[in-house]
């Protein structure tokens, strides 16, 4: 029985995207446990190579955790950086429901919010082509899409200069 930690799932369609994965490979037994991030499956005689099994979890968008070397960009720190740059976006929005405009300038607004949006691309991003690579979909895709949307249309009112507030 081999065993591998994976990081980067985050519901059951993302578990389900590795054990078929896994299974199109010829491994049995395959049991995925996408809230631990525990992957466990045996190995036939004409075994599949480990480094082959790792190298298409990780073309999936995930990340199998090798000599319990965690990476530095954890799912963890991408909260805690995007959270310092929506906060003021935040905060703004509730000021101006109460008739208080405190960010209203463009710039300000496009520069909070695209270091959220190249973080969520490239996560969201990542895990979704590797589910449409597997003939899949799962929560990623819908997130990606609607934030590309709602990012691409506040650019575009943005560059056509719209009075309302942008990227709140």
């Amino acid at each position: 029985m081999t065993a591998l930690k994976v990081e980067g799932m985050d519901c059951a369609s993302c578990a389900s995207n590795i054990t078929k994965f896994l299974e199109r490979k010829g491994l049995q037994q395959v049991n995925v446990n996408f809230s631990s991030g525990d992957v466990t499956f045996e190995q036939p005689v004409d075994q599949v190579p480990l480094e082959l099994v790792v190298e298409g979890i990780n073309k999936l968008g995930y990340h199998v955790v090798q000599d319990n070397k965690m990476p530095f960009w954890t799912l963890d720190r991408k909260l805690i950086f995007c959270a310092i740059f929506t906060l003021p976006l935040l905060g703004s929005h509730l000021l101006m429901m109460a008739g208080i405009h405190v960010l209203g300038n463009g710039w300000a607004q496009f520069a909070l919010a695209l270091p959220v949006y190249i973080v969520g691309f490239l996560h969201f991003g990542k895990t979704s082509l590797g589910a449409l690579r597997n003939r899949s979909t799962h929560m990623d895709i819908l997130i990606f899409i609607g934030s590309t949307a709602a990012f691409v249309y506040s650019t575009i009112g943005f560059a056509e200069k719209r009075p309302q507030p942008l990227f709140l």
